[in-house]
């Protein structure tokens, strides 16, 4: 196993610019995992809810019906949600309730739809937003 270390002055760059400039040019490589909280003592994780299949950037991914979109998406591996218009730094969870606009994505050709608060459904077709995109 090989490891890089990038060198970039603090002032110049931030953890994520850094980040997704190493996974973008396949500096990194992710492994898929499953993040999903299997058992807990306070969050009901029970397993009778019905798993569904939808398509995030071409790539079909479980995720339990009803769950919000971005949860399927982090247990699947999926942090970045949208890049930003101006420097297309790439965005993802942030405040988690609806307040921000940091995981909007398109969903069944819909833009800056809140994939925080956003329920799963059998078949959604969900894309990465680039900047502010406008509805069709």
């Amino acid at each position: 196993m090989k490891f890089v270390i990038l060198l970039f002055p603090v002032e110049v760059v931030d953890f994520r610019t850094v980040w997704h400039f190493a996974v973008q040019y396949g500096m990194v490589r992710m492994a898929y995992m499953n993040y999903r909280i299997e058992e807990h003592a306070v969050v009901n994780t029970a397993s009778d809810t019905d798993t569904v299949e939808i398509t995030v950037d071409g790539k079909k991914i479980p995720a339990k019906k009803g769950e919000p979109i971005l949860a399927a998406l982090l247990a699947s591996g999926i942090r970045i949600n949208r890049y930003t218009a101006k420097k297309h730094e790439p965005r993802g969870l942030f405040c988690g309730i609806g307040q921000c606009t940091d995981c909007v994505m398109i969903v069944n050709g819909r833009p800056n739809v809140r994939t925080c608060i956003t329920p799963v459904e059998s078949g959604m077709i969900i894309k990465t937003q680039n900047g502010i995109e406008k509805e069709v």
